[in-house]
């Protein structure tokens, strides 16, 4: 197994898409990288699953950074925060 990559992004499946038909899909193939796009909302701490902050413009550090620890567990040597 290679290398793991965690992505936290908006749109997962579109990102996985555009990873696969990448030259880090060719990579994939082989066996040197692994990817996985993950949902940030499924991080966020209301019931709205908001991501923005109140300006609308910025995401507030603490969900993104909580949407690191997940890959920290599963022994990834480096994610968010």
């Amino acid at each position: 197994m290679g290398m793991r990559v965690d992505i936290v992004t908006l749109f997962p499946e579109m990102c996985q898409q555009v990873l696969d038909a990448s030259i880090i899909g060719r990579a994939a193939k082989r066996g040197y990288i692994e990817t996985h796009c993950h949902q940030i909302r499924d991080y966020t701490l209301n019931k709205q699953k908001q991501t923005d902050g109140r300006a609308g413009a910025s995401r507030p550090a603490h969900r993104v950074s909580d949407g690191g620890r997940p890959a920290l567990h599963r022994g990834a040597r480096k994610a968010l925060g």
